[in-house]
C-alpha cells in the first residue's frame, strides 16, 4: 500500500505516490501541512495612528499621549505587551517606563508624557512594527495668561 507524507509547513508535494517534499519558492508560503501548492506570501504591515502629531499640555497637569494600531489585514491589535511608548533622548529611543493603558471603547492606548519632547508609539504583530511620532510640549499657566 502507498503511504502519504504529509509535508511540513512552507513544503509541498505535488506529485501522486512520491515520498519527499519540495520547498516552496521564494515569497510563496502554505497555510497548513500537507499541503499540495504553495500561495504567495501576504505580507502583513502595521498601521500607527496618533491621536495628535503635535501635543500642547500644561506644566501642572499630566499630559496624556494616544496611538492606535491595526494590520494591514483588519486586525486591530488590542495586547499591551504588543505596544510600546519611547521618548528619544539624544539620538536613542528610549522605552518609557510605566503602565500604558488600553481603552477598549475607543481603542486607544495612552501613555503619559512627563517632559516635553520627541515620542514614538510602535505596535507589532508578527515581525511587522508600525509606529506614529508625537511632539510635546509644555506651557506654564504663566504663559497662557
Amino acid at each position: 500500500s502507498k503511504v502519504c507524507l504529509l509535508c511540513p509547513k512552507n513544503k509541498y508535494n505535488d506529485e501522486r505516490g512520491k515520498r519527499y517534499c519540495k520547498n516552496c519558492p521564494a515569497g510563496t508560503e502554505t497555510e497548513t501541512t500537507g499541503a499540495t501548492k504553495c500561495k504567495k506570501k501576504e505580507v502583513i504591515t502595521v498601521k500607527a495612528v496618533s491621536a495628535a502629531r503635535h501635543v500642547q499640555c500644561s506644566t501642572n497637569k499630566a499630559c496624556i499621549m494616544r496611538c492606535r494600531f491595526s494590520t494591514s489585514t483588519g486586525i486591530k491589535i488590542t495586547n499591551k505587551s504588543n505596544v510600546e511608548f519611547y521618548k528619544l533622548v539624544g539620538s536613542s529611543w528610549n522605552p518609557i517606563a510605566g503602565p500604558t493603558a488600553y481603552n477598549r471603547q475607543t481603542d486607544w492606548f495612552s501613555e503619559q508624557a512627563e517632559t516635553a519632547g520627541v515620542y514614538k508609539c510602535s505596535a507589532t504583530y508578527g515581525s511587522a512594527t508600525g509606529t506614529a511620532w508625537i511632539e510635546v510640549g509644555f506651557t506654564s499657566q504663566l504663559e497662557q495668561e
